[in-house]
């Protein structure tokens, strides 16, 4: 596959996730602000918004929030279901189909990435 050279590490994937999700710069989810700066390594989250002074990261209010699924296995999980002409189960996440990945996405990950998909 071309995206393992496309994606080839974590951080790869979360430039390529950042720039989907903040295409004009980095802005917090919660108030819109683009006043923010790197959190503390203590928070947990990797920035921080000076307007409502909380941490965030890009995965907030994304298909990806609350997700145990890295940056990367998304990426396989999204272009698996792009891609696909028929639905796309768990089963199908797993070694098998993507040999790169430590865990395949669990099935509520991928109801949430299908949501996320515009089909229209």
């Amino acid at each position: 596959m071309q995206l393992t050279a496309m994606f080839p590490d974590e951080d790869a994937a979360t430039t390529w996730f950042e720039a989907l999700v903040w295409p004009n710069g980095r802005h917090c989810p919660r108030c819109g602000c683009t006043d923010t700066r790197e959190a503390a390594r203590t928070t947990g989250l990797p920035n921080y918004c000076t307007s409502c002074r909380k941490t965030f990261s890009v995965r907030i209010g994304t298909a990806l929030e609350r997700s145990k699924v890295t940056f990367r296995q998304g990426v396989f999980a999204i272009y698996l279901e792009v891609t696909s002409l028929k639905v796309v189960s768990s089963m199908k996440m797993t070694a098998s189909s993507i040999y790169v990945l430590a865990r395949a996405p669990t099935t509520r990950s991928l109801s949430r990435f299908k949501k996320a998909i515009d089909y229209t």
